[in-house]
């Protein structure tokens, strides 16, 4: 941790427009997810729910940084791999293709906005980016 951003000593989850809440023991400024892996495995989950992902396809981690996956059930628009949403503290939420073993993933989108937004923006950042299937 950098100096003077202190720590977390207290995580809510917040179910609206407000996302996750996170307090650190020095200031009241929003900070990182490094905390309460419950709380933003509830909020991953939320995350989830809201853009149709099912519990089997969804990863989170909280270690020294905290980063989320939920595999989404959509092919890239070439048709040859599929694609994922993913969060992690320093970009937030975005869009990618899912890597071939040993690459890194290509972003094709990247949310933008608030690091943690709520479920339901989240789902329609993710209902406007990708091209709609079916009929």
């Amino acid at each position: 941790m950098s100096a003077g951003t202190g720590s977390i000593d207290h995580v809510e989850y917040i179910d609206s427009e407000g996302g996750l809440r996170l307090r650190s023991a020095t200031t009241a400024a929003p900070h990182p997810v490094t905390g309460d892996e419950r709380a933003f495995g509830r909020y991953v989950h939320s995350v989830a729910a809201a853009v149709g992902v099912p519990t089997h396809a969804v990863l989170y981690e909280v270690a020294e940084y905290a980063s989320a996956y939920l595999a989404l059930d959509q092919l890239a628009t070439d048709g040859s791999t599929n694609l994922m949403l993913t969060w992690d503290e320093e970009g937030g939420w975005a869009i990618a293709a899912e890597p071939a073993p040993g690459e890194r993933a290509t972003v094709l989108a990247r949310m933008g906005g608030p690091r943690l937004p709520s479920p339901r923006a989240v789902a329609r950042f993710v209902e406007n980016t990708l091209p709609r299937t079916g009929s």
